[in-house]
């Protein structure tokens, strides 16, 4: 089985069109956790309407801290296999299928993650998305010691007792996969790990993501909001990227306006 695990808060515009597409999949063997940060619009009606249809579960969690909401979720998936992902996507319908097929030909993978395809007709917004996910899926094709495992919120799967063993996601409001993907490089990097269990980047699949911030605020400011991401591929550049990635915690905890850039 796979626990899909999926923080939610004000979500009801986009929630609806995930957990469609979670109805819509080939394979029927998951269970879906939605932890829900205290929801005021018809969140919470939209998961009692699919009960019947999926085997799902909702925890309500008002703690602002990402790390800590999916730690929560996690905590009791069930599964086998963990799918972390975010309640204003939407996935393909073969997508479970192909993530159990992918885990079962290669028992020695532990995470899996993908590439993240914006649904909007802003040109810069696909340029920047693709152009970091292809700096992720180069950085995880690096050697040994060099090689960078960065998931994505939206899309990161890992084996639970890969995640246990790890102690889960680090508990800060924002950039929470891109720690955890260090915590996994250092796993790897274990002589009692290395050679028995891997990574991978898959070019091949993706989640369909409605990027809001872009559509709302425009795509420089965006941009600027997510820049701190670029730390976890290059330390050199932490400390100069420090004051945005506190600022977009800022931001993404209390739910402010991007336009707080300056």
């Amino acid at each position: 089985m796979i626990s899909i695990v999926v923080p939610n808060l004000n979500e009801e515009r986009y929630l609806r069109k995930f957990l469609i597409s979670l109805t819509r999949q080939t394979e029927k063997d998951f269970e879906v956790i939605v932890i829900d940060g205290g929801s005021t619009d018809g969140s919470l009606e939209i998961c009692s309407q699919f009960k019947r249809k999926l085997c799902l579960s909702v925890i309500i969690n008002r703690k602002r801290n990402i790390g800590y909401v999916r730690n929560v979720g996690c905590s009791i998936a069930r599964g086998d296999l963990i799918f972390n992902t975010s309640s204003d996507v939407m996935l393909d319908p073969w997508i479970i299928y192909e993530v159990k097929t992918k885990f079962r030909r290669d028992p020695g993978l532990i995470s899996l993650t993908a590439r993240t395809k914006p649904v909007s007709d802003r040109i810069l917004c696909h340029i920047a998305y693709q152009g970091f996910d292809l700096l992720r899926w180069a950085f995880s094709k690096l050697p040994g010691s060099l090689r960078k495992y960065r998931p994505g919120g939206n899309f990161f799967v890992i084996k639970k007792w890969a995640f246990d063993l790890l102690g889960g996601f680090p508990e800060v409001t924002i950039n929470e996969d891109g720690l955890l993907g260090q915590k996994v490089d250092q796993l790897l990097i274990d002589p009692g790990f290395h050679v028995r269990f891997k990574v991978k980047f898959d070019l091949s699949m993706c989640v369909h993501h409605h990027v809001k911030r872009f559509e709302e605020r425009g795509s420089l400011k965006t941009i600027m909001f997510y820049l701190y991401v670029f730390g976890n591929l290059f330390p050199m550049l932490k400390p100069l990227l420090y004051k945005v990635e506190a600022q977009s915690a800022e931001i993404f905890r209390n739910r402010s306006d991007l336009r707080k850039f300056k």
